[in-house]
């Protein structure tokens, strides 16, 4: 019997295979991954997958060759920040996902039909259905604990963030509050609210009266947008917000970029002492 291997139907379900499984680790991670750099490492493993095929060797070093570039590919998505703990998780999820194609393709490839339509049995593999119940099992297991440990999480309940606008340059204080919900209703983006203090500071006088006076005509000229927030007693507030030209946290060398829009509150609100509020899961 000759069995026929079409390179490109391999490379495309490889790759979609390796999407699928960057992309949840990058969800599990809570990390802020672009869609390029996903597809771009994706496809390096579908070309392995591909040239594996062709190129055989020894078992054992192709087993190690495989894993160094399970690695480039972890390395070519993530980087190099808590490469230990994201590698560690990365291969749980591919470990889990290859354990559920596994488990489909046993389950659904152990009937077939003959040429009456009569259905019957066909085992692929020799292995017991209770070690493989076993071993699938456990794989979820590792792969749930990993996933349950391996979250990244803000330790802080307050975090300093620049923000940068037309030019100026501005150290805010952040209060972490999973509380603020706020999404900018066109983008969809978070919404960051700093005090009327620091927005002054940051948009300088002209802007700042705008916000103050309500001028809607120049706040649409300058593209800023309307925000409306539900309060805890269900009434409704409407902000002015805009998108800074770059906001970010700095870890040690590290710079971590955040997607946020800026809403000036129009209250004396103290923030806890700080001077603003935003959602934890846009520090990480």
């Amino acid at each position: 019997m000759i069995r026929v291997i079409y390179g490109d139907v391999l490379l495309l379900i490889d790759f979609c295979m390796n999407f699928f499984v960057l992309y949840t680790a990058s969800v599990i991670l809570r990390r802020r991954i672009k869609v390029v750099c996903i597809a771009f490492a994706a496809l390096v493993g579908g070309i392995y997958s591909v040239v594996k095929i062709f190129v055989s060797g020894n078992n054992i070093i192709d087993c190690i060759i495989s894993f160094c570039v399970g690695l480039l590919i972890c390395y070519i998505c993530f980087g190099g920040y808590r490469f230990l703990k994201t590698a560690a998780i990365f291969y749980s999820v591919a470990a889990l996902v290859g354990g559920l194609m596994y488990a489909i393709y046993y389950l659904l490839g152990s009937y077939h039909t003959d040429i009456y339509g009569y259905a019957f049995e066909y085992a692929y593999s020799h292995m017991p259905i209770w070690l493989f119940v076993v071993l699938a099992a456990i794989s979820m297991m590792i792969s749930w604990s990993f996933a349950y440990f391996g979250r990244e999480s803000s330790e802080n309940s307050e975090e300093d963030v620049i923000i940068e606008y037309r030019g100026k340059s501005e150290t805010v204080k952040l209060l972490l509050d999973s509380g603020n919900l706020a999404k900018e209703p066109i983008s969809g983006k978070n919404v960051v609210f700093i005090s009327k203090c620091k927005a002054k500071t940051l948009l300088g006088m002209e802007l700042y009266s705008a916000i103050v006076g309500k001028d809607m005509e120049k706040l649409l000229r300058n593209k800023f947008r309307l925000i409306t927030v539900s309060m805890v007693d269900g009434r409704n507030n409407t902000y002015y917000g805009f998108l800074p030209s770059g906001m970010y946290i700095m870890r040690g060398k590290r710079k971590i970029d955040i997607e946020a829009y800026i809403a000036v509150s129009t209250t004396e609100l103290q923030f806890c002492g700080c001077d603003g509020i935003a959602h934890p899961a846009l520090m990480i």
